[in-house]
């Protein structure tokens, strides 16, 4: 009987064991996922300033280009000037 008691001590503690490890292994994980939230919102901001600014970009080389070709339209356009017949 005390070998069996002996055994259940050693099948608790070994099990105590694989519940501490697996504690500090989730503790782990969920810090991770706790970084890598942070991380991700921090990226998605990055992104959308870029996103903004690409927006501004993509706005002044269109007002530009719409500029330009008033300006081109205004000025007369293409002239075909056609040889003097002799």
């Amino acid at each position: 009987m005390p070998e069996r008691i002996d055994l259940l001590v050693s099948d608790v503690q070994s099990h105590s064991k694989s519940i501490t490890e697996l504690t500090s292994r989730m503790a782990a994980y969920e810090k991770l996922i706790a970084v890598r939230e942070v991380e991700d919102k921090y990226t998605q901001q990055r992104l959308a300033r870029i996103e903004r600014i690409g927006w501004a970009i993509l706005f002044a080389f269109l007002s530009v280009f719409i500029a330009a070709s008033a300006n081109f339209v205004v000025n007369g356009g293409l002239v075909v000037v056609k040889a003097a017949a002799k």
